[in-house]
């Protein structure tokens, strides 16, 4: 039995060779043929409940999936589960708790069991990764093992992943390999996984995999994953591509070609980042193009720049509500988000957009000020030195805007030079 897996990874490893020098690197591309096809793939059962789920529309996806005994399959049920299962988290990520809400969590656990039982790998999955205790490590194994052999990618990842931790001989470690190989065949995720550990990217698997660093074969898989219509695999050939320390034969100036690429396998974090490329560089039109499509689902880069673009007049009239607009929309998808912050406060402070909001200013330009933006710093100064609302506070506003001219922030400088 051993000759024979060691015979069967032999082969996929021929496989993987000749694939990797079937091509030369710099060379890479993606006809528009191989797009369209992309483009022309039908949509899987629940995509529109899975990308309500990915964009953390969670209402929306509840009511696309509608009432819990309408759901007629496993996957609706899975589905159902997981959206509660997010739910129960919400508020513990959003840091206003620190417990998971129970409601959620038991709809979550009982929709999850039952699409399991019916046999939906996912379900399984989900078993293991959520709700399977630490020191239950075995009874976790066994429902990967019961996923992976189903072929749920993920659960052959993972599975494959505790095996090389777990490898103790050389014939453990061929099993692990000929799991990921196995998977790398099925699925693009995989290949990109593939990839991760010909680039060394995860130091604890990097002694223990027994593959060596090789980029170009890592470039090679990532291709095939972009080939198979993956976004993510497109990303990261951009990514490595626009690195100013890459150790690879990818060319830099391919770098928003493979961004562009990923955009159009519709990745939303590509469309956001060239949506704000885009505008940068005074393509307004494609910025508009990509920053709509991006928006859709919240991306934050695409919400700044549609709000840049109607503030400034670059590429859309000028319209300040409209503006105001996309900031709020941004500001409730990352209300951590120094930039987001700033602009409010200013525009607040301004009335621009909308009437005067001394208050709001103040609590948004308080936020941005302590992340160091010179723009709410100095306006932050000025309503603690007029006592716009904040009580009045003459050093405190000075020493704001000291902080702000100290950023080389002219208006915070002149205002120093004529008053202090």
């Amino acid at each position: 039995m051993k000759m024979i897996k060691q015979l069967i990874l032999a082969g996929m490893l021929m496989w993987a060779v000749t694939f990797v020098h079937a091509f030369t690197v710099a060379d890479l591309m993606m006809s528009e043929m191989q797009l369209d096809a992309c483009s022309d793939q039908a949509k899987a059962p629940n995509s529109e409940v899975r990308a309500a789920i990915q964009a953390q529309q969670f209402e929306t996806a509840l009511d696309r999936l509608g009432e819990p005994e309408g759901l007629s399959g496993p996957e609706q049920k899975y589905l159902f589960g997981k959206v509660h299962y997010l739910l129960a988290y919400e508020n513990v990520k959003n840091r206003t708790t620190v417990a998971a809400d129970d409601a959620h969590l038991k709809l979550a656990r009982k929709y999850i069991d039952l699409a399991a039982k019916q046999g939906f790998a996912e379900a399984i999955y989900d078993q293991a990764i959520l709700f399977t205790p630490p020191n239950e490590e075995q009874n976790k194994i066994n429902l990967l093992k019961f996923a992976a052999d189903k072929k749920f990618i993920p659960a052959m990842l993972m599975l494959a992943e505790i095996m090389f931790l777990k490898a103790k001989t050389f014939e453990d470690r061929i099993e692990a390999q000929s799991l990921i190989l196995q998977a790398a065949n099925l699925d693009a995720a995989a290949k990109i996984r593939l990839a991760s550990y010909y680039l060394h990217e995860d130091s604890q698997l990097n002694n223990v995999t027994g593959y060596d660093k090789d980029i170009n074969k890592a470039i090679q898989f990532l291709y095939s994953a972009t080939a198979k219509c993956n976004s993510n695999a497109a990303y990261k050939l951009y990514q490595m591509s626009k690195s100013k320390h890459k150790p690879n034969d990818l060319p830099a100036s391919r770098a928003i070609y493979w961004l562009e690429i990923s955009a159009k396998l519709n990745s939303v974090k590509a469309q956001g980042e060239l949506a704000a490329y885009y505008h940068t560089n005074d393509s307004h039109d494609k910025a508009n193009l990509w920053a709509l499509r991006a928006a859709q689902h919240n991306d934050i880069k695409a919400l700044l720049t549609l709000g840049k673009m109607y503030y400034q007049g670059k590429g859309l009239d000028k319209d300040l509500p409209k503006a105001l607009g996309y900031y709020e929309q941004a500001y409730q998808v990352d209300q951590t988000n120094r930039l987001v912050q700033n602009q409010l406060g200013i525009m607040y402070y301004r009335g621009e957009g909308a009437e005067v909001d001394f208050r709001r200013a103040a609590d948004m330009c308080k936020l941005a000020a302590n992340k160091g933006q010179a723009g709410c710093q100095y306006y932050l100064g000025l309503m603690y030195v007029n006592g716009e609302g904040v009580t009045q506070d003459i050093d405190t506003g000075i020493d704001w805007m000291k902080k702000s001219a100290a950023q080389d922030f002219n208006i915070a400088k002149n205002w120093l030079r004529e008053n202090w």
